[in-house]
Formats: C-alpha cells, structure tokens, sequence
C-alpha cells in the first residue's frame, strides 16, 4: 500500500517548482499532506525533491521529515532494557505516528545507516554522557547512603552508555558482513561482467579462427597464435577510434568486439592451457574443439575452477536476489567522491529496522511516559 502511495505522490511531485506553492495547486498540496501521513521515514525521504538555483541549492521536504522528532528510548523501557531504541515520532499536533528503531539491529543490517539522523542522535547521546561523566557521578557524602538510588538514576545510564558504543563499533563491522556478496553471485557476476558468454569477443572470434579453413598445416604453435592475434588486432572493438562502418567488409561481421576479455589475455590462454586447442605434434590439423568446451577451458583457466563449480554457482546465484549493481572499487583511480545532497538522500531513504510496527496514538500520549507501555502491545491505535 504504501508502495502506490509514494508513486502517487511522486508523480504529484514531478510538478514541483521553486515558487509560494511549489508549483502544486491546493489539491495536490492536501493530498501530499495526507497521504505522507501514512510513510515512514525512509518513505518519506524518497519524497525529497532538489533545485539548484542561483540563489544556491533548495531542498523541498514533501513528506515534512524534518518535523520529525527523535526520542532514545536507553533502560528507559521494559523494552529497551536489552536494547536501545529509538522513536521517531510525526504529528500534526493532535495525532501521532512512531516508529520505534532497534538501533543496533539497524546498523547490523546496514553499515551505512551509521549516519542516519536517529542513530547519529543516540551516539551523540552516549558520547556526552561519557564526555560529561565525572560531573554526573555521585561522589558526594551521601553517594554510599543513596547506592541503589544512585545506580538507578546515573550509573546504570553512564554503563549503558559504554556498553552502547562499544557495541555499534561491533555493529558497524557485523553490518559490512551481512551485506557481503555471496561468493555464488559474485562470480556469476563477474563471468556477466566479462562477457564470457558473448559471441562479439575476441574470446569467441579466437575460437573461430582456429578452424581448419583458416590454418596452415605446416604452422608450428607460435606461428598459428600469431596469425590469431594478429587478426584480432585489426578488428573494430568498443575501444577503436575508428567507426565500425570505416573497417574492411571482412572484419565488419562480428560488429563491434567488446574488449572486455582483452587480446593479451585470449593470447596467453592460447599459449598456456589453451595451447592443445591450436596445435599438436602427432596431428597438425585444426584441434579446435566444440565452443562449450572452450570457453569451459577459458573459464576454467581464468578463475582456477571447474567447469562444474560455474554450474553449481550460477544455480546458486538464481536465488540470491541482489538488486544492485556491483560496486568496482579503483584503488589506482581518482578518490572516491560523491554529492552531498545524493549521499544523503541515499542514507536517508534507506529502511531502519523496527523493533515493532509503527505506534498511532494521541500525541499527548505519545509525550508522556506512558508511551513506553505501548512499545510492547500490539494493538495501539
């Protein structure tokens, strides 16, 4: 449902200008106020919308998140006893809506969530109490006096604090690991990625000029790879400067090559495993075997693995659902950058784990201590 409502207000959206009413009409307007009611907060951070203007850079809030308020809710709980949450809380006023975040499980689940605005409020919270601890102490003539009052009210809190940041230092590590790539769907996007399946390579083109029409049976090996490479050299690929159309009729019919699998790589395939593909001494014809066979040989000699490993991993990979693209991380390129208004329309818009589903209450209740009876009921409305 709430999956129709963001694409509904987008496309709303799509309208917006910098203006008194952002471009919208009195219609459009009610029905973002409305229907924004019902998101949650990475829900509404996708609502976000951008302008660069002279004026300098304009950041339209459709879903109203920076009205949202964050509450840490640390031992404050029954809830929170073994765990430190976090409600962040929409109103208008009257009403309540509040999401209650495991603040730990979040960053668990997702490193980047490190610098989510709620997560970033509970480490600020436990850093001054740290920062501040010797003043909050009881040390004064009437510390052994009042002990368990003491440790009720400052001490538990102070430990907490501790115990808390060293666990979302764990947390940030155990997040990395949990998104990690399975090895099945790394390597079948790799062998994706490289094109190995292709027919426009020079892996592919390689294979076809090892027929028997294109050798000489009086050619030793290196004399049949040359011939090879030096085809290759001359056919247009993704990285010619020359137009496709600008090539000879003859080295036009494989299109244009993606150099993915480069020549030097074809070449040194051919010279070492590859080699009983081009030539053997007790027979000098062709010894070009079926494509299959190889580009399993390829396969095999590229990654050190069998052939029936790429067919246990690719049905592997057919159940791992990862939605994004591969991260290609150059350590020789130019540093790592990003815009700053992108990062944290990424950061913001990425789930928090919730402890429970959101809480619909008055917003009276929800500012009450009372609210924390609610954390672990399940109907609150």
């Amino acid at each position: 449902m709430s999956e129709e409502i963001c694409e509904e207000l987008k496309t709303i959206l799509k309208k917006s200008q910098p203006n008194g009413f952002m471009g919208l009409d009195d219609n459009d307007l009610a029905t973002i106020r409305e229907k924004s009611k019902n998101l949650s907060f990475d829900e509404r951070a996708n609502l976000f919308v951008c302008f660069i203007s002279a004026a300098g850079t304009i950041l339209y809030d459709a879903g109203g998140l920076f009205k949202a308020q964050i509450k840490i809710d640390d031992k404050r709980s029954k809830a929170s006893e073994n765990r430190p949450l976090a409600n962040i809380k929409f109103t208008d006023g009257y009403k309540a809506r509040v999401e209650v975040i495991d603040i730990l499980e979040s960053v668990r689940n997702d490193a980047t969530l490190i610098g989510h605005p709620a997560i970033l409020f509970a480490i600020n919270q436990w850093q001054n109490t740290l920062i501040w601890e010797k003043y909050n102490k009881s040390d004064d003539v009437y510390s052994e006096v009042y002990k368990i009052a003491n440790y009720v009210f400052v001490d538990q809190y102070i430990e907490s604090a501790r115990k808390n940041l060293e666990a979302i230092g764990k947390a940030l590590l155990e997040g990395s690991r949990r998104q990690a790539i399975p090895k099945e769907m790394a390597l079948a996007l790799k062998i994706q990625d490289l094109g190995l399946e292709k027919k426009n390579t020079y892996l592919f083109v390689a294979w076809e000029r090892l027929a028997a029409k294109h050798i000489k049976q009086t050619e030793e090996l290196g004399e049949r790879i040359d011939r090879v490479e030096k085809y290759l050299i001359n056919l247009p690929s993704d990285q010619s400067i020359k137009l496709l159309d600008e090539f000879p009729p003859e080295q036009q019919k494989y299109g244009i090559i993606d150099a993915t699998i480069s020549i030097y790589k074809v070449i040194d395939f051919l010279k070492t495993d590859g080699n009983k593909f081009v030539f053997h001494k007790s027979d000098y014809k062709s010894q070009r075997p079926h494509w299959k066979v190889f580009n399993n040989a390829y396969f095999k000699w590229f990654f050190k693995k069998e052939p029936s490993t790429l067919k246990k991993y690719k049905k592997i990979a057919k159940k791992q659902d990862i939605a994004e693209e591969p991260y290609k991380a150059n350590f020789m390129g130019a540093l790592p950058s990003v815009n700053v208004y992108q990062f944290v329309y990424d950061v913001f818009s990425r789930p928090l784990v919730n402890y429970r589903p959101p809480i619909e209450c008055s917003n009276r209740k929800a500012d009450s201590h009372r609210f924390a009876e609610l954390i672990d009921q399940t109907d609150t409305k």
